[in-house]
């Protein structure tokens, strides 16, 4: 299938163009323009209202090991997080407020990570009386 159009900014592409000069992102991987005719689209828009083209979806596109990957990088980070704030529920705390706005999730698990924590130091001060 031959691309026209750049999905992510509606820049005109050469044939067999594999990255978008304009914007540097892959051809279809974008959801605001048609592939064939430029038209900008709403998300989720399944045809074109101008051309009548499928629309491919920008997920569809991208290569599942790469999703997978940054997934896990992700959730690999979070643990560490978590395991920090629960040696240092302060920092925890000012953790939870700087992701909590734009990674919930993030924020979610460090959060956890700080109570657990402070759960642990309240129970050793309280079995030393």
């Amino acid at each position: 299938m031959e691309v026209n159009n750049c999905r992510n900014c509606g820049a005109k592409l050469k044939p067999g163009q594999k990255i978008c000069v304009s914007c540097g992102f892959e051809p279809l991987n974008g959801d605001q323009y048609c592939q064939q005719c430029g038209l900008e689209t709403k998300k989720g828009q399944k045809i074109c209202v101008n051309c009548g083209f499928e629309l491919i979806l920008a997920l569809e596109n991208a290569p599942n090991n790469v999703k997978s990957k940054s997934a896990s990088q992700d959730d690999d980070s979070d643990i560490l997080l978590a395991i920090l704030s629960a040696f240092i529920p302060i920092v925890g705390l000012i953790l939870y407020i700087v992701f909590k706005d734009d990674k919930p999730h993030k924020a979610n698990t460090i959060g956890k990570g700080a109570i657990i924590g402070l759960i642990i130091y309240s129970l050793i001060l309280l079995s030393t009386y």
